[in-house]
């Protein structure tokens, strides 16, 4: 199978058949596309674009796009991929595919433009309808050039060939229910960019990093043993747990029709058992909601969890990376290969993702949680958001999405679309310096100044080499911050908002906080 494809002059073609087969076996003479292809789609603009899927065995494919046509031959097993050639904004278009033996295929209303994959848990899965601002969002949702993509949720112990979902332009009727932060961010990059946005939205609420993750990368990786160990003890008990919920399960059904009869409430259902249908389970997300939509060609991802994780915040520092490394290397290997297969170089996209919002749980554990998020930040083309500031302390889903939307657009406008002139982030700790019975902080991405949210300031602590830490006073002085603390005569680490629920207060004039931090590791 020839997987780059030659470009061909185009001709008036004509079409036994028009539409996306039904779900269900391949017939003989029939093309299949996986569904993330579809009518109203948005193919990425500027870059090849690879459009794979099935016909028969050894035949031909020849793809047909706005004047331009592409072709190749299906492998032993009907799989063929063609790379349509790298094409500007605009649209719409249709894509018409035949074969040789005269299958045919057309997609029709597809534009090309900016694709981005957003992805993560609850905080990503929220509804539009449900955050700040939403229902004024929806009533102005109506947007042909602005196209969405839900995966259906779907945990699955093997990688998948294809998901259930489909393009649908934004309006009124379809943007309720879409995620609200990756809505705010598309809309604004569609008023930024004044192109076509296509957004495919995966999420799942209450997962972990590891459930999102390649099986394959997740054994390869020391800091992963641990959590791997503790799964396999998981599923080695499982069938006998499993046979016990059943058990269990049983008896539930039978004292639930008796508490109707008598009018009763009903028992509790019992809880199935940790085990392979678990979301959690290691890799099962990829398995089920990432790995049929790659390579499906993206600009790049945002993402937003990690609240899942948050007790094993230093397994953390080690898998969240290991998942943006593993998503890069996934997308650059062929639509048909395996997870585990080997390529020589990854393909490096833009990764932002969000810092998670004041929460207040029962330790310091989302502070560290924090710090692990901003530890990926030394691998290359990636942002964060911080989300410090608008979280609620007594609720884990805190309404105000269109910040955190327009804080990642921020940083993708400025770091992948070439804004250089605009301050993406708010201040960011670049040195401290200890002066009498003071410790002086530098900044960087201050924009035009620090500014103090409110007086006095807070979440502010030094500590001397004893890193017993103790609330600061702390000022602005030009474009530093000077803390002091009563009691402390040689002062030699600073933090700041290292808590669940801090307070922020330092901002720069352009309304972004400062990120949090700590200095002494």
């Amino acid at each position: 199978m020839s997987v780059r494809s030659a470009i061909l002059p185009i001709a008036v073609l004509v079409f036994t058949a028009s539409g996306k087969s039904a779900p269900g076996p391949l017939s003989t003479g029939e093309i299949r596309l996986p569904r993330i292809f579809g009518d109203h789609m948005v193919l990425q603009r500027d870059r090849e674009v690879p459009i794979f899927g099935k016909a028969d065995p050894g035949v031909e494919v020849l793809a047909s796009i706005d004047g331009k046509s592409v072709k190749t031959k299906t492998g032993p097993e009907g799989r063929f991929t063609l790379l349509l050639p790298a094409h500007g904004a605009g649209g719409p278009f249709n894509l018409e595919l035949r074969t040789s033996t005269g299958a045919a295929l057309v997609l029709h209303d597809l534009l090309f433009g900016e694709v981005w994959l957003c992805s993560g848990q609850s905080n990503m899965t929220f509804a539009l309808r449900k955050a700040k601002g939403g229902a004024e969002a929806i009533a102005g949702s109506e947007d042909p050039e602005f196209r969405l993509f839900t995966v259906k949720r779907e945990a699955s112990m093997r990688p998948r060939s294809d998901c259930e979902g489909e393009w649908v332009r934004a309006g009124p009727r379809t943007a309720p229910g879409f995620s609200a932060v990756a809505f705010f961010f598309g809309r604004e990059l569609r008023r930024a960019l004044r192109v076509p946005v296509g957004l495919i939205h995966a999420s799942w609420g209450g997962t972990a990093v590891e459930a999102w993750t390649s099986l394959p990368s997740l054994e390869g990786e020391t800091g992963a043993r641990e959590m791997l160990r503790r799964w396999k003890t998981i599923d080695e008990r499982w069938p006998a747990r499993r046979k016990e919920f059943d058990r269990k399960l049983a008896a539930w059904r039978l004292a639930v029709g008796e508490a109707r009869k008598k009018g009763r409430r009903p028992p509790r259902k019992p809880r199935p058992p940790l085990g392979p249908e678990d979301k959690n389970h290691p890799a099962v997300l990829y398995n089920g909601m990432i790995h049929p939509i790659r390579p499906f060609a993206i600009r790049g991802v945002i993402w937003y969890q990690g609240e899942r994780n948050a007790s094993r915040p230093s397994e953390y520092r080690a898998l969240f990376p290991l998942l943006i490394r593993d998503w890069r290397r996934l997308w650059s290997l062929p639509p048909f290969a395996s997870p585990g297969d080997r390529i020589r170089r990854p393909r490096t996209f833009p990764f932002l993702y969000v810092q998670l919002a004041a929460f207040e749980a029962g330790s310091r554990d989302w502070a560290e949680l924090r710090d692990a998020q901003a530890s990926a930040l030394s691998l290359p083309e990636t942002g964060m958001a911080t989300a410090i500031d608008v979280g609620n302390p007594r609720n884990i889903h805190p309404i105000d999405k269109e910040t955190v939307g327009h804080r990642l657009a921020l940083l993708i406008r400025a770091k992948v679309y070439g804004e250089r002139d605009l301050v993406c982030t708010g201040p960011v700790l670049s040195g401290v310096k200890r002066k009498g019975k003071t410790l002086v902080l530098s900044f960087r991405s201050i924009g035009s100044g620090l500014v103090a949210k409110h007086l006095p300031m807070t979440g502010f602590e030094i500590a001397g080499r004893d890193r017993r830490f103790r609330n600061a006073e702390a000022r602005i002085e030009g474009d530093t911050v000077v803390l002091t603390a009563e009691g402390s005569a040689r002062p030699k680490y600073a933090r700041y908002l290292w808590s669940n629920a801090p307070k922020a207060s330092l901002y720069n004039a352009e309304g972004l906080p400062a990120f949090p931090f700590r200095t002494d590791r």
